[in-house]
């Protein structure tokens, strides 16, 4: 599943079978790493093998969100006689309340659709490839969506589809950079004709005091 150069995802179908069979391996590998203890490894490979480890482990919850979307869209809760997919979540994996609610977010907003008549994009596509390449983790996915549902509130709702092209490169900092506080994004900025504007913790403090 990719992101092509006009910002749509890619995604391939595989069988029951071939889906059963990457989940089998994936059961085997994650249980002979979770036996294998790493003290004979040297500097380098220690931090290569938490790059790696890092990586592979981002991608998790991209394929969690995959399944949870299509539980929804088969309509499980129901059939099991659950109230809704957070229930199910809770009661069946024993998730925590708010992790249960943040998984059906990341299936409703960075997982694609299989319903008829309804488009099939993740409805942040940028932000789904990248946790799907292990680039960015789920918290940090989160704080980025976060970010996104503070724009709303300053652009009208069919401006919101395009917060991902206005924010660019920026989103995936934002998160990780604890200086910042706010983003500014007003209809200018949406219009092309201005850039994000990113307060500080300091500029609040500024303002505050002004």
């Amino acid at each position: 599943m990719k992101v092509s150069e006009g910002g749509e995802m890619n995604t391939s179908t595989c069988t029951a079978a071939e889906y059963l069979d990457a989940l089998a391996s994936f059961e085997h590998a994650a249980e002979r790493l979770a036996q294998a203890d790493p003290v004979m490894l040297d500097s380098q490979d220690v931090l290569a093998s938490l790059e790696r480890l890092e990586t592979a482990v981002r991608k998790v919850p991209f394929s969690q969100h995959l399944l949870t979307q299509v539980a929804v869209e088969q309509g499980l809760p129901g059939q099991l006689g659950y109230t809704g997919m957070k229930e199910l979540l809770v009661q069946r994996l024993r998730l925590a309340g708010g992790e249960a609610r943040d998984r059906i977010h990341g299936a409703r907003d960075r997982a694609p659709q299989h319903g008829h008549g309804v488009c099939p994009e993740p409805r942040y596509a940028l932000v789904a490839e990248a946790q799907r390449d292990g680039t960015i983790s789920d918290r940090h996915a989160l704080a980025i969506e976060h970010v996104f549902a503070k724009c709303r509130r300053t652009i009208r709702p069919d401006q919101a589809a395009i917060l991902e092209d206005v924010l660019g490169p920026i989103m995936f900092e934002i998160p990780s950079n604890d200086e910042i506080a706010r983003v500014v994004v007003t209809e200018r900025v949406v219009s092309g004709k201005e850039e994000p504007t990113l307060l500080t913790h300091d500029d609040l403090r500024e303002d505050r005091s002004a």
